[in-house]
């Protein structure tokens, strides 16, 4: 934890150096405490309305191995500065002292069986409010806690685009967010926001779709019309939600919400989201890359029924809604990419599209991904067919169709796809016709894994998904420029509190040899120790 203190030097025989508290105060909360303390560690509060005037820069800490149920969402109404950031988190104690981190259990804040706070879909509620809830307020820190079953969002943090205002330098690391009503981490309005959201999972969101009430946003994790927001999500699980996984988006077509985008997604881990596990809808300037996505066939989180199994819909989405009531922009996607990603067992590994049939769509670029066993792995929406592209791009990528799988490389095989789109230095099972290029060449079943892509029931380790000596796809690439050649690197140990534990990297393009580049997601080495990963479907 940060010392909120500032030191003074005394010369009493010689020179000491003590510390003395500053304005900040740390407040400590124990719902299990016998009775209601002064907010020390040693005598916490029960509950956070116990709490007094908070001042700019003050912590909250609630116990570990403990459940706390709110009356209403817990509001954070004051701010921090960059050097004194206001923390909301975890800790315990050891002998009379307190130790600020998690040891056991993280501290549970429960959302009662998804009544607190309320939403729209029963009666009067507090628009967007999370069970914890961030408007305007810069330098939150939200660490170490497991919210349970919200009756809303999860973490709502929000600007207001009609003041300017905004929740900025926000950061949101090891929190557990299980069952939430619609999202469960929710960014809006918030532009300039440059926050982190690390080492943290997302399960068993948009349970408004359980029950019918799919009133606003569907996402998991969603940044939504933050214009230059600036916001990076890393190493984090997401999975078994009833919406969207990862999601970078924007609904009104308004001045305010131009430039909705500059996100960072990168090195997460997602799977078995019902709709799509990484979403780019009307924004722009996002960097997709590095993430691992796997769909499941599991009937609870199907998007589609077909082929006698269940189908989590798309793997990486870049597309334009059309919502006629917030205006009309079809030339809002432009600018993003989506290199370095695994897409495994979906019904679409990549797709980019428009419900427009007219617009503009540029600088859209893949690199590198890998595409194994998806029902479609790649797809480009027929009505792109009347728009006017520039720089869409498919390059180093591999679409491999393993025997035993229900795969195609592309969806379709227009004329116009050849006029619209470039593509070139891919692998494919088949080369097809208008999708191939000069120097596509095949791949083959040199795989660390080749059968079983749409029964899994673990995530695969990096062996698995990698080619094996005799493949072509090793040094088969094009060299692309500087700013591609990274590394899937997850370690989501230091934070990541039982039952999740994860350390996972590879060596980036060229590592101690001078050939060319390698098709798909990361590159080829034999010597790796990428451990097994747990069960992801419990």
């Amino acid at each position: 934890m940060k010392m909120k203190q500032k030191m003074i030097l005394c010369i009493l025989i010689g020179f000491c150096l003590f510390a003395f508290p500053s304005h900040a105060a740390v407040y400590h909360i124990d719902p299990s405490a016998k009775i209601n303390g002064t907010g020390t560690a040693n005598s916490p509060y029960q509950q956070w309305s116990d709490l007094p005037k908070m001042q700019k820069g003050d912590d909250v800490f609630f116990k570990c191995n403990t459940s706390y149920k709110p009356d209403g969402y817990i509001d954070i109404s004051w701010g921090g500065t960059s050097n004194n950031p206001v923390i909301i988190g975890a800790y315990y104690m050891a002998g009379k002292s307190p130790v600020y981190g998690v040891s056991g259990k993280r501290p549970l804040i429960s959302g009662s069986n998804y009544t607190v706070p309320s939403n729209s879909c029963f009666g009067s509620y507090d628009s967007w409010a999370g069970l914890i809830t961030v408007r305007s307020k810069d330098f939150i820190h939200i660490k170490n806690l497991h919210l349970y079953q919200s009756g809303y969002m999860g973490i709502s943090i929000k600007g207001d685009l009609n003041s300017g205002t905004n929740a900025a330098h926000f950061l949101i690391q090891n929190v557990r967010i299980q069952g939430s009503y619609w999202n469960g981490i929710l960014i809006n309005t918030n532009p300039k926001n440059y926050g982190v959201i690390e080492d943290s999972e997302v399960e068993g969101a948009s349970y408004a779709w359980v029950e019918r009430c799919t009133k606003g946003f569907t996402g998991a994790l969603t940044i939504a019309n933050s214009s230059f927001a600036n916001t990076t999500i890393r190493r984090n699980y997401v999975h078994n939600n009833w919406g969207e996984g990862i999601g970078s988006n924007r609904i009104p077509c308004s001045v305010e919400t131009d430039n909705s985008g500059h996100a960072t997604i990168e090195d997460n881990i997602v799977w078995n989201n019902r709709r799509v596990d990484i979403y780019s809808d009307r924004t722009e300037h996002n960097i997709i890359r590095r993430n691992l996505l796997f769909g499941l066939n599991d009937s609870r989180f199907a998007s589609l029924e077909k082929d006698d199994r269940a189908w989590n819909q798309y793997g990486i989405w870049i597309n334009v809604e059309h919502v006629d009531s917030r205006g009309s922009c079809p030339d809002v996607s432009h600018d993003n990419q989506v290199y370095n990603n695994v897409v495994a067992g979906h019904y679409v590994g990549i797709g980019v599209a428009s419900d427009y049939t007219s617009g503009v769509m540029k600088n859209n670029v893949f690199y590198n991904n890998t595409l194994i066993a998806n029902k479609i792995n790649l797809s480009v929406g027929s009505k792109l067919a009347g728009y006017a592209t520039n720089n869409i791009e498919f390059r180093n990528n591999v679409s491999y169709c393993p025997d035993d799988s229900i795969c195609n490389d592309v969806s379709g095989d227009p004329a116009w796809f050849d006029k619209k789109i470039i593509a070139d230095y891919n692998a494919w099972t088949d080369i097809p016709k208008n999708w191939g290029g000069p120097n596509d060449l095949l791949t083959n079943n040199n795989w660390g894994k080749t059968r079983g892509w749409q029964a899994l029931k673990t995530i695969p380790t990096i062996e698995e998904f990698m080619p094996t000596i005799g493949n072509p796809v090793i040094d088969g690439g094009d060299a692309l420029p500087n700013a591609f050649n990274s590394a899937i690197s997850i370690n989501q140990s230091k934070y990541q509190i039982a039952p999740l534990d994860i350390s996972v990297s590879t060596i980036s393009q060229n590592a101690n040899r001078s050939d060319p580049w390698d098709m798909g997601a990361v590159p080829y080495q034999s010597q790796l120790n990428a451990p097994r990963l747990r069960v992801v479907n419990n």
